[in-house]
């Protein structure tokens, strides 16, 4: 019989192949073949091993996730006749960590919120703040960096971060907190024409047009 036990993505498989007889094994999986001699008894050799009679191959190619079949031949002997057998397996997708970190700021200032996965991940990072505001970069070497303008006063809490994974990494989310305060980097400008005396005076006040109060 042979097993090939399920693996996270990163690993290399181990097939082991457990049989009765002293002769040749034959491997196949995608194409390929390998042979095996188990007449040469306990021992490393290169890519296997024989241990008690019992054989371990290590893979020396690294399957992405997914399901694989692999077939085991046993060519017979003087003592037993050819056998075949198979096994399944499968390989799963990594897992990641997500950290985000944020900045507090102030009105007119741009939030930044850097976004650190796997350096071997890839593909994208969403932020969402509130119900409609979406925010897509693309990951480079592990990190996912955000420039968000034009956000209002106010305490941003639980803003979702969420990284959809790729072929060889899974999804996973996490949360920002951060707080958007007020501004006082701006200027106000004040003008008085001239009067004569004995009329009321006129005096202009000029603030940003989004100032309240």
């Amino acid at each position: 019989n042979v097993l090939v036990n399920d693996h996270v993505y990163g690993n290399l498989a181990i097939a082991i192949v457990n049989t009765n007889g002293n002769g040749t094994v034959l491997l196949s999986m995608n194409g390929r073949t390998e042979r095996y001699d188990l007449s040469k008894g306990d021992g490393s050799y290169e890519g296997y091993n024989i241990t008690n009679g019992v054989l371990y191959v290590t893979f020396d190619t690294l399957y992405g996730p997914g399901n694989y079949s692999m077939a085991v031949v046993y060519e017979g002997d003087d003592f037993y006749e050819y056998a075949l057998n198979q096994t399944n397996f499968t390989v799963f997708k990594k897992n990641t960590t997500i950290t985000a970190n944020s900045t507090n700021i102030s009105f007119w200032d741009v939030e930044e919120i850097n976004v650190t996965v796997d350096a071997n991940a890839s593909g994208y990072i969403k932020i969402k703040i509130g119900a409609n505001q979406e925010y897509v970069e693309i990951i480079e070497n592990g990190v996912a960096r955000f420039k968000i303008p034009n956000l209002f006063p106010g305490d941003y809490r639980d803003v979702e971060v969420l990284y959809n994974g790729d072929p060889y990494f899974n999804g996973n989310s996490t949360y920002v907190n951060f707080t958007v305060g007020p501004s006082s980097n701006y200027t106000m400008n004040v003008t008085a024409p001239d009067s004569t005396y004995g009329q009321n005076a006129t005096v202009y006040v000029y603030v940003p047009s989004l100032a309240q109060g």
